[in-house]
């Protein structure tokens, strides 16, 4: 199912913080609005790059080829834990604070994926998590390629989800991150149509 197939069910929704043609549907690399990279493919045949790349690039509005750069543990390890994104946001120059276990309005969410109701494993849950995007009331999904309210990728992209043979049946929040540069805020919701530029990087970093 593609992204801008949902566009006329989309629009039936009541977005009453901002626009539905800030979703951005089939389109990438955007100047504003919500931001979704068009090479997480290639960048996971040059690199693995999951889940975590994937989010970091779509709040960061880069490549996910060009951030992962922030993410040196790939290809050899090819999850992204709370800390390695932390250190991602420090290098890349985003002011951030932790948000714990609430969605932040701007920044990156770790899921907890939950396949039943039984108490999680301190350890073994770990690797029942996933990195998102999120922006307002929407994430943006690696498996999906884009952006969907909240309430559409629960219906969409939720259900696909599984480990193993276990179907995915719910999520809550394990870590949140919200990144409070102004300037990717305000491309987002559109508030400045220009190219964000990114923070100053240091001599290391560079291409």
């Amino acid at each position: 199912m593609k992204l801008f197939d949902q566009r006329s069910t989309l629009n039936a929704v009541d977005f009453s913080s901002f626009s539905i043609e800030l979703l951005n549907l089939g389109k990438f690399e955007t100047d504003w609005g919500f931001y979704s990279p068009s090479d997480l493919d290639e960048a996971h045949a040059l690199f693995n790059a999951t889940c975590g790349p994937a989010s970091f690039s779509a709040i960061y509005r880069s490549s996910v080829k060009r951030v992962m750069r922030f993410f040196p543990h790939f290809p050899s390890r090819d999850w992204t834990t709370i800390g390695d994104m932390r250190k991602a946001l420090t290098v890349a120059g985003l002011n951030y604070e932790n948000t714990e276990n609430t969605l932040p309005r701007y920044g990156l969410a770790l899921l907890q994926l939950r396949v039943n109701d039984r108490p999680l494993h301190p350890l073994y849950s770990l690797a029942q998590t996933h990195w998102v995007a999120v922006c307002e009331n929407c994430f943006y999904d690696a498996n999906w390629g884009g952006w969907l309210p909240i309430q559409f990728w629960e219906e969409l992209v939720l259900p696909q989800l599984q480990f193993g043979s276990r179907p995915v049946s719910r999520w809550d929040v394990r870590n949140a991150i919200e990144v409070l540069d102004q300037e990717f805020v305000d491309a987002a919701f559109g508030v400045v149509k220009t190219k964000v530029k990114s923070p100053a990087r240091s001599a290391c970093m560079a291409d």
